[in-house]
């Protein structure tokens, strides 16, 4: 059902209205029971009581360019591009000159929580490792990973995956630090399990 309904308005200056095209699709009562439902369709009446439709779709058909009278210009702050909404860093060194470790703080911490930082910093930077060896191992007697494979499995050998040529080095530099530390070293199993995946 399609309704077009003319309003006039007088409020002592121009209106600027758009062209639009309204489709009702619900007719609604205007019962004293249902007030809900008549406040809900934002309708308002001066005249006697009648049946009100409620909006589901509306297409505004524009026609020119809209006139900007109260537009301001935007402040200077917003014109001057993108500010970072990440704290610049400040590098902080808690090894010494032969062997730097780096770490990178806040530059935006005062000058008393810069100081109480670092100190905190200093006194546990055993616990920040930068190689692997400076991992302490866990001993096996304590916890060993171990794949679950049936030892009565008769033993099958998988074709090897192929790598990019580019991707060969990597794995082969990531394997042999592994193995230096003793994180890594050769297991016997009785299948061939898995392909090595670079992360």
């Amino acid at each position: 059902m399609k309704c077009q309904t003319t309003l006039t308005v007088s409020c002592g200056r121009v209106l600027k209205a758009k062209a639009q095209t309204v489709i009702f699709t619900q007719v609604q009562s205007n019962d004293k029971d249902d007030k809900e439902s008549v406040a809900s369709s934002n309708y308002i009446s001066n005249g006697p009581e009648e049946d009100i439709a409620q909006i589901y779709h509306i297409t505004l058909i524009e026609d020119g360019e809209v006139e900007e009278e109260d537009a301001e210009d935007a402040p200077a702050k917003l014109e001057e591009g993108i500010k970072a909404t990440i704290d610049e860093l400040k590098e902080v060194n808690l090894g010494n000159i032969e062997k730097p470790r780096p770490i990178y703080i806040s530059a935006s911490l005062t000058q008393e929580e810069e100081e109480t930082y670092i100190a905190l910093l200093h006194e546990f930077k055993d616990v920040y490792a930068r190689s692997y060896k400076e991992i302490p191992g866990l001993d096996p007697k304590v916890a060993v990973h171990h794949l679950s494979v049936k030892k009565r499995a008769r033993p099958v050998k998988q074709g090897q995956r192929r790598f990019r040529l580019e991707l060969i080095p990597l794995i082969e530099s990531e394997v042999n630090k592994l193995i230096e530390v003793g994180f890594i070293r050769e297991v016997k199993y009785p299948m061939w399990i898995s392909s090595i995946v670079p992360v």
